[in-house]
């Protein structure tokens, strides 16, 4: 089986290059070049076209009318690999290499940061159309399941009710070398980040790692933000073509 990754970051750019080099433990993946500023969406709904939203099948088939007004902020390019079944480890490591600063006298206040705002791990299989509505109908019914939340809503959502881990994105699972949590932090210069894999049900996916985490449940954490991730970035089908490398919005 191969499976698509796919990494989304905000990108700082104050001079030259920053280098990300990906490995499935000691297998090199691709590597990243970033000598550009990379935004995000401001927070909108970034699915633009309502119709196009409310004809897909699992918002059809679903409650999740709140979902339309979300607000979203996601990175304006993903970078989308494709991994061999075979390849796929313990984690996946993101190398950085950076020496672009201003770095004088014993001081440094520019530089080149980068802030990971989305990883995901997922079959290939699992984005072509065929295959969608049935996925997710799946994550639906382990998220009706396993909603953490006692009441469901957009804005209160009600107590905490179970620990779970979201699938496919893991980007709150992100640690670096010393195993802090690094999501959504502004990094750079020389750093080593990491997420965990684990195989579960058949299927690779992206968790927090440990053994105090191993049973809990792997749901999709929000099923509609799931849809505006899906048609923002084009994704169902992408891969018939034998091309991409990186999918930008503009």
């Amino acid at each position: 089986m191969k499976y698509i990754l796919g990494v989304g970051l905000e990108f700082n750019w104050y001079k030259g290059k920053t280098n990300i080099r990906l490995f499935s433990d000691n297998t090199f993946i691709h590597e990243i070049e970033l000598d550009n500023h990379i935004h995000t969406t401001e927070k909108l709904n970034v699915v633009h076209d309502p119709a196009k939203f409310n004809s897909d099948p699992m918002h059809k088939k679903n409650d999740l009318t709140f979902s339309k007004n979300r607000p979203n902020s996601l990175p304006n390019k993903l970078f989308l690999f494709e991994i061999n079944e075979s390849h796929l480890g313990e984690k996946i490591s993101f190398e950085m290499k950076d020496e672009n600063t201003n770095y004088t006298n014993g001081f440094m206040t520019k530089s080149n940061l980068v802030k990971f705002q989305t990883i995901f791990l997922m079959p290939k299989c699992s984005l072509k159309n065929e295959n969608y509505s049935r996925l997710l109908a799946v994550l639906q019914k382990r998220f009706n399941k396993y909603d953490p939340f006692e009441a469901k809503g957009y804005i209160d959502y009600g107590p905490w009710k179970a620990f779970t881990i979201d699938w496919p994105n893991g980007t709150n699972f992100l640690y670096d070398q010393d195993n802090e949590n690094v999501q959504f932090t502004w990094i750079g210069g020389n750093r080593t980040c990491h997420v965990h894999l684990r195989k579960k049900f058949h299927v690779h996916h992206i968790w927090p790692g440990g053994t105090k985490n191993a049973g809990h449940p792997t749901v999709q954490g929000q099923p509609s933000a799931f849809i505006n991730y899906v048609h923002y970035y084009n994704l169902i089908n992408i891969f018939n073509e034998d091309q991409r490398s990186n999918n930008t919005k503009d």
